[in-house]
């Protein structure tokens, strides 16, 4: 029967550390990878939901042009309320009368798995689109209430 030499105790210690250490890191920078696309989910549906919201609010005498200017200030202030500054927003509407639909589509880079000292490894793309309808009963407005007829 050969007995262990003291030396040799602790040995599986000193291994397995290092991989568990690596391992709890690792999956801490994935679990805030998660959570940071899933919050600037959250922030990019609210600002298209404000741009759209904006766009539709403006006053009757705005031209589109300006209301879709309206729009996109109303999306980016949106999404910086919500720390997020770097953000792409497209305003697409056809015309500004009673019943257009108006799209407004936000869109932000966040980065999958921030690694410290290096960087990020990759980045994903996320986005959203609200689409609202101006409303048929404002005044000032051309065009006829045609999404009231049942």
């Amino acid at each position: 029967m050969t007995v262990p030499s003291t030396c040799d105790r602790g040995e599986a210690g000193v291994v397995v550390l290092p991989l568990v250490l690596a391992a709890v890191f690792g999956f801490g920078l994935l679990g805030i990878g998660v959570w940071r696309v899933t919050e600037t989910s959250s922030a990019v549906v609210d600002a298209a939901r404000a741009g759209a919201r904006s766009y539709v609010e403006s006053p009757a005498a705005t031209g589109d042009g300006t209301a879709s200017e309206r729009a996109v200030a109303a999306a980016r202030r949106s999404a910086s309320a919500a720390g997020i500054d770097d953000v792409d927003v497209l305003v697409r509407s056809s015309t500004r009368e009673r019943c257009a639909a108006v799209e407004v589509t936000v869109s932000a880079q966040v980065p999958a798995m921030p690694v410290p000292w290096v960087g990020s490894l990759a980045a994903t793309t996320v986005s959203s689109t609200h689409r609202q309808l101006v409303d048929p009963h404002r005044d000032h407005l051309d065009g006829v209430a045609w999404c009231l007829d049942g």
